[in-house]
């Protein structure tokens, strides 16, 4: 917001400091810089150089790594609904807001429809958080069944934050019976 002011020279003092009011914020929005000018010089002063001045405010806010939390989660197929399987996605070297990152299911020997309900979705971090939890609904597979697995896949950070090594896990599902 541009603000502007006026700075008096009191006889016999040769330097004003002038102070700016910096606010804070928890967002990984990089440095950021604004000017300063002085101008309309009165009572018979002029404007030496320079008379504009860059100030440079440093972001002091790192957005860090997101990645899963393990490489395989382990869920049990469940008897009756409701039943999901459980991930962390784990944020590490930050703790900024405004930081997301996208998800999604992707087949494998568990298939959508017939042992997990395809899901997409965003996980969110607020300022200094360094979990969240992706639940996967896992549907009713009546009878014995062999282990079977889906991957979720994490893409898309946003927020200043990066992919870390762990993006896609694996989802284990264990019959009960």
């Amino acid at each position: 917001m541009p603000t502007a002011g006026v700075l008096t020279f009191q006889p016999g003092v040769f330097n004003i400091t002038l102070t700016v009011p910096v606010f804070p914020n928890t967002r990984d929005d990089g440095d950021r810089t604004f000017t300063v000018q002085l101008s309309s010089p009165t009572g018979g002063a002029t404007l030496g150089t320079p008379s504009t001045a860059a100030v440079l405010i440093h972001d002091d806010d790192s957005s860090g790594i997101v990645q899963f939390s393990a490489a395989t989660f382990a869920a049990t197929e469940c008897a009756t609904l409701p039943c999901q399987a459980v991930l962390t996605v784990k944020r590490t070297g930050g703790g900024a807001s405004g930081v997301t990152v996208d998800f999604a299911t992707a087949d494998g020997t568990a298939t959508a429809l017939n042992d997990y309900v395809a899901t997409t979705g965003q996980v969110s971090f607020a300022s200094s958080q360094l979990s969240a939890v992706i639940r996967i609904p896992l549907q009713v597979d009546l009878g014995a069944q062999p282990l079977k697995a889906f991957s979720v896949i994490l893409t898309n950070p946003r927020g200043g934050a990066t992919l870390g090594p762990q993006s896609t896990s694996e989802v284990r599902i264990t019959d009960t019976r």
